[in-house]
């Protein structure tokens, strides 16, 4: 199974070759618990359209068909990964819980990151981070924007993120967070966010940042949180490229 990298930067996108961009193909795959057989859809390459982008950085590509984190159609468990042996034993247990069964309706992501959660508290190495849970906002938000955990989570692993990643994506992540945080109302903190990106000399030339960041402070300060709609685009249609 392949293991995605969101890009959150300005300068990080998908390349593809444009005779074998967005050319759909179906995937087998065998869930490792239960062993239920299903397909979903993938592709060789994928092109993203120009710097056109919403408010969690999405781009339009040439893929948007593709499955966004596989999942079990029976137990529903997320294929975020490759499960050792050992983890696949644990999630037998814990997929019959009372704790799983309940969340079984929840976005995938959310699944994912419960799962995750459970496998770390028995040893398993974390990989529910900052860049797939900007997934599940990206390509799962009807479930997930208006989830607060699920934005909370967003907001931690932007500031493990922050601590320890790439200095050149901390802007990028700072304005996730803030729009995120501007989404539950948390308007302090959200400017706080702001307030750091609009300090960073790193992006003070980019208008990509002085477009978002503006945009975000205005919904801000009017205190309405649905001002700015996540799948707006950022910038205006004849500055898009």
């Amino acid at each position: 199974m392949l293991k995605r990298k969101w890009a959150i930067g300005a300068g990080l996108a998908m390349l593809a070759t444009a005779s074998h961009a967005g050319i759909p193909y179906q995937q087998k795959q065998v869930c490792p618990v239960g062993g239920q057989k299903f397909e979903t859809t993938g592709t060789g390459s994928c092109s993203t359209f120009g710097l056109t982008q919403d408010f969690f950085f999405k781009r339009p590509s040439s893929c948007d068909f593709v499955t966004r984190l596989p999942q079990c159609p029976d137990n529903k468990l997320p294929l975020y990964k490759d499960f050792t042996k050992d983890e696949v034993k644990l999630l037998e247990t814990y997929l019959a819980s009372e704790e799983y069964l309940a969340i079984e309706a929840r976005s995938r992501f959310y699944i994912a990151k419960k799962v995750d959660d459970f496998l770390v508290s028995k040893g398993s190495e974390k990989v529910m981070n900052f860049s797939y849970l900007l997934g599940g906002l990206q390509n799962d938000r009807e479930n997930t924007e208006n989830d607060s955990e699920y934005r909370q989570w967003v907001i931690d692993a932007g500031m493990e993120d922050i601590k320890k990643g790439d200095p050149a994506d901390v802007p990028y992540i700072r304005m996730l967070m803030g729009y995120t945080a501007y989404l539950g109302g948390q308007f302090d903190h959200a400017s706080a966010l702001l307030q750091a990106v609009k300090d960073d000399a790193s992006v003070k030339d980019s208008p990509l940042v002085k477009t978002y960041v503006a945009k975000v402070e205005r919904c801000i300060a009017a205190k309405d949180t649905a001002l700015c709609p996540s799948s707006d685009y950022v910038m205006p249609e004849d500055e898009r490229r």
